[in-house]
């Protein structure tokens, strides 16, 4: 397992997007590797929003009569790399603590509002978004800007 691990580290180091998406917060070459082969350079998607329903990590909606609710994430798409970013972004939000950029402002923010489990899945929605804005884009992370 662990030769096949450092195998695919190893080629994903080399892909230049993999490198770029590496430096967002919470993402590991693993994660890196997985989005690229699941994404390409995100294209195919219009928004940020559908590479994330893709891989399962947006709610779901129903409503009727002008009422409309929305319930837990839709768990649809890949399992494995649905866990790989939750996993990151869970370990993003144990070490927010004293950071002041606006990433962990945002999510301290959520974590007073919303709690644990929901300000997770926001994260981890919130990267598979901007993961996409990077491939899409060519662009490299931008550290936020300490307020």
């Amino acid at each position: 397992m662990k030769e096949v691990t450092d195998e695919i580290e190893a080629i994903a180091k080399q892909i230049d997007a993999c490198r770029r998406l590496v430096q967002l917060p919470g993402i590991a070459w693993l994660d890196a590797s997985m989005m690229y082969a699941k994404f390409g350079s995100a294209e195919c998607f219009r928004r940020g929003r559908d590479a994330s329903a893709s891989i399962g990590l947006v709610p779901a909606h129903s409503g009727s009569g002008g009422k409309v609710t929305i319930g837990r994430i839709t768990k649809r798409g890949d399992t494995y790399l649905r866990t790989l970013i939750i996993n990151g972004a869970r370990s993003l939000v144990i070490h927010v603590k004293e950071k002041t950029d606006s990433l962990s402002c945002w999510v301290r923010q959520l974590l007073n509002t919303k709690g644990f489990n929901k300000t997770i899945v926001a994260v981890a929605n919130k990267l598979v978004r901007m993961a996409t804005a990077m491939l899409k884009s060519g662009l490299e992370y931008r550290q936020p800007v300490a307020q």
